[in-house]
């Protein structure tokens, strides 16, 4: 899903400048809400959970929030899924081709997985590929913002409907 994955969140959590960083998956996203977790705690919180991503995920962005600012927790939602090696883990880290350069975290694990000479050339020889091969997924979610998910927190608004025809 474009805004699930979107470069344009990781772009929110490295500005976000925030106290404490979420990082996981979809679970993360929608289940840490950081108002309840900032007026309990009170640090301000930044949610950058992102649907399907995984440790690779975190680690790259937490060394890119690093960079900028130094905060003082970081909540980790981890699933065994997530330790486990899948072939599609470094395809979804694409939205961090705009940091190549910034990070030799960034640089290492993106160069380490980028399969075939024509994408490496592509990635590393044209830097207007970086950002075009995602200009979408970065610029959808950042249109349909809300004032509510400036935070990073997309709660589940749907509700559980009764099955017609239960035994």
């Amino acid at each position: 899903m474009i805004d699930e994955q979107a470069g344009g969140s990781i772009h929110q959590a490295v500005a976000a400048e925030a106290d404490a960083y979420i990082f996981g998956n979809s679970r993360a996203k929608r289940h840490y809400d950081p108002a309840i977790l900032q007026q309990a705690s009170g640090l301000r919180f930044f949610n950058a959970g992102a649907d399907g991503q995984d440790l690779y995920y975190m680690r790259v962005a937490a060394d890119l929030i690093e960079r900028r600012h130094l905060a003082k927790l970081y909540v980790i939602n981890l699933n065994l899924p997530d330790l486990m090696a899948t072939p599609y883990r470094y395809e979804r880290l694409d939205v961090f081709l705009p940091f190549i350069g910034e990070s030799d975290v960034v640089d290492g694990i993106l160069q380490s997985n980028i399969k075939g000479r024509l994408n490496k050339v592509k990635i590393w020889g044209l830097r207007c590929y970086r950002y075009n091969s995602r200009i979408w997924s970065i610029a959808a979610p950042l249109m349909r913002m809300k004032p509510s998910t400036v935070d990073g927190y997309v709660p589940l608004l749907d509700s559980f409907k009764e099955a017609s025809g239960a035994p």
